[in-house]
């Protein structure tokens, strides 16, 4: 099966998030650095699980 790098990355970020402690907020650019993506393609994709519902966001620093 082929995925785009889109879906790709959601699945990865949704799969470190699942590993993490219950209620522990985790950084992007954590995530960004654990699997080598780029931050700013990270964000959009944040943003979109956020919108739909899949993950809850908070403004950083």
């Amino acid at each position: 099966m082929r995925l785009t790098k889109q879906t790709d990355f959601a699945l990865r970020t949704l799969m470190y998030l699942a590993k993490q402690a219950q209620g522990r907020r985790v950084f992007a650019q954590e995530i960004a650095e654990a699997y080598d993506m780029p931050i700013n393609h990270l964000t959009k994709i944040v943003h979109k699980l956020s919108l739909l519902g899949y993950i809850n966001t908070y403004r950083g620093r």
